[in-house]
């Protein structure tokens, strides 16, 4: 049967303060933010109910149930508290499993500060009709000087305070606002209205209740059975934490799978602390990783729900070297040129995913370093680099091509990257994948035609034909001659968005270029300069024969152009 205890913000501020109320390792970060916690403090400001806390109690004198992190006073957004491991506990500890948003932000609030923020309240505000107002900033010189009262129809001067310093007085003072609202007062201001002082000591009475004088904390202590297997117990628990966490701050199935695999071995806090956001650059959340690490252990159809005792063991014993597969695909891609348009245009993640697989089951000592010597020694880097691009290019991992990529696709490349662990990478073997499944549009040759050029990843053929730009951007790719000229003299709209009529242009020269015949705006642009001239037109595949460059020409342009953008794009693959 569960056992209930009631108690005052302040008893529990105090028990967070001395360690004896912690968070054990399966639960997340503090994802509140401020105005959340402005509306605790309002709530409870009001005398509303804010809802219980569950807890789980681990006895003095025994090996704790979890290993567990302090709550913090001081929040800063990105930070990591890891959970300590300690041997015996020394005295009776208090585990949060639902209602360590709520603790947070109170302790936050009272004790600390948020992004170096801290809590003020009104000591104006019109209690008497509970219109709190509550604000966090840097420091009173940054909060508003005039406030509106209850129902907008005036402005009320505020007396801003903060809470954090009115607890600390509270504490020093006996918990009593009549003994020390004069002092307080007149440290404030000596001549204040009767009025205003009223107005004071209201706030301060409201503030007295709800920290000090009642007991707004319900502490539920979950019953637990110590009869039965630890790491069942931790499960156990990290189950009622999903249900609890349903009807509260949503618990995400990436946030339930780190709890389940923090309940197996609060190592695994460590590896996902080192990996939360070191590889999201290459797309590869918290998420994404997990899901390699199923991969990596030749199992592609295998869901977060599933985590088990395995994968735990499995991160455990080759953690270090998940990250350097991770550290090794990043390399793979900023040698190959590839790392600004992935960064960018964030294509699929499948085929790192494999890349990351690759690295993973070759006998070597540090996969982050495989591909450092691409340009001179590695018989693997092109072979990777020409079959990432040509898959990208033909949509391979895209649905709608035959198949579905993050299933029948994953599974079929896995075939044969598990039959060939420790081998070149099998780009013609995956070929034949492709072709024997087949998918509706594959040729690993490069065309020339219009149809398979417009077939083609049209972002990273741009990336590739303008030989990787840094700082790619999508939205800097726009039409070369303008669309509204072109339909005026009645060209079909799908003409008008082929590829040959797209360029890659900075934002200041596309704006400079709209609505203005192309051959005309070359001109001004690059008017006495030919040198300039050729260089752009070399820069951006455009035929150098002025006559194609007048919207009544433009078919005769795109066939031009079109030769132009094969020979660059067959150099780069």
């Amino acid at each position: 049967m569960a056992k209930w205890d009631t108690k005052t913000l302040k008893e529990v501020i105090g028990e967070i303060s001395r360690g004896r109320i912690v968070l054990p390792v399966i639960q997340r970060e503090l994802v509140w933010e401020t105005d959340k916690i402005m509306a605790l403090f309002e709530t409870i400001l009001k005398g509303e109910s804010f809802g219980g806390i569950m807890t789980v109690i681990d006895p003095a004198n025994r090996s704790p149930m979890f290993e567990f992190r302090s709550f913090i006073s001081s929040y800063y957004q990105g930070q990591i508290i890891e959970s300590k491991k300690v041997d015996k506990l020394e005295e009776e500890t208090t585990y949060i499993i639902d209602g360590q948003q709520r603790l947070s932000a109170f302790y936050i609030g009272i004790t600390g500060e948020y992004n170096n923020d801290s809590l003020y309240i009104d000591l104006f505000g019109e209690s008497n009709c509970n219109n709190f107002n509550i604000i966090f900033a840097k420091d009173s010189t940054r909060l508003p000087k005039t406030i509106d009262n209850h129902d907008g129809t005036k402005k009320l001067k505020p007396l801003w305070y903060k809470v954090s310093d009115i607890y600390t007085r509270f504490v020093d003072g006996g918990y009593d606002h009549k003994s020390f609202i004069d002092d307080f007062a007149f440290e404030i201001d000596e001549n204040m209205l009767p009025e205003d002082k009223k107005k004071m000591e209201d706030n301060l009475y409201k503030i007295q209740v709800a920290f000090f004088s009642n007991p707004i904390i319900g502490l539920c202590g979950v019953p637990v059975n110590r009869n039965i297997d630890i790491i069942q117990n931790r499960l156990n628990i990290v189950r009622l934490f999903q249900k609890l966490n349903q009807g509260g701050t949503v618990l995400s199935g990436i946030e339930l799978m780190r709890s389940v695999l923090k309940a197996y071995s609060a190592d695994n806090e460590r590896f996902l602390n080192d990996i939360k956001d070191k590889y999201v650059d290459i797309g590869f959340d918290q998420d994404e990783i997990v899901k390699l690490i199923f991969l990596l252990q030749d199992n592609c159809n295998k869901e977060i729900i599933d985590i088990d005792q395995t994968d735990s063991d499995f991160i455990n014993a080759k953690g270090e070297r998940i990250k350097k597969c991770l550290d090794g695909t990043r390399v793979f891609l900023k040698h190959a040129h590839l790392y600004e348009y992935v960064t960018a245009s964030r294509p699929s993640l499948i085929p790192l995913t494999f890349i990351a697989y690759h690295l993973f089951h070759l006998e070597i000592n540090d996969p982050s370093v495989y591909f450092e010597n691409s340009e001179t020694g590695n018989n693997d880097s092109m072979p990777i680099r020409t079959w990432l691009i040509v898959s990208l290019l033909n949509h391979v991992f895209q649905r709608g091509n035959g198949w579905d990529p993050r299933t029948t696709g994953r599974r079929k490349i896995l075939e044969v990257l598990k039959n060939n662990k420790n081998k070149l990478f099998p780009t013609e073997l995956l070929y034949d994948v492709y072709k024997n499944h087949p998918l509706n549009k594959f040729d690993n040759n490069l065309n020339e035609t219009w149809e398979w050029l417009n077939w083609y990843e049209r972002s990273l053929v741009i990336y590739l034909i303008y030989r990787k730009p840094e700082n790619f951007r999508q939205n800097d790719i726009d039409h070369i001659h303008p669309k509204s000229i072109l339909e005026s003299i009645g060209i079909e709209w799908n003409k008008i968005n082929l590829l040959g009529n797209f360029q890659y242009l900075y934002y200041k020269d596309n704006r400079s270029k709209q609505a203005v015949e192309f051959g005309e705006w070359l001109h001004e642009m690059f008017r006495d300069k030919p040198d300039k001239l050729n260089e752009y037109l070399e820069i951006h595949s455009i035929p150098n024969n002025n006559l194609l460059w007048k919207s009544d020409k433009f078919e005769e342009f795109l066939e031009a152009r079109r030769e132009l953008i094969f020979n660059k794009l067959k150099k780069q693959i």
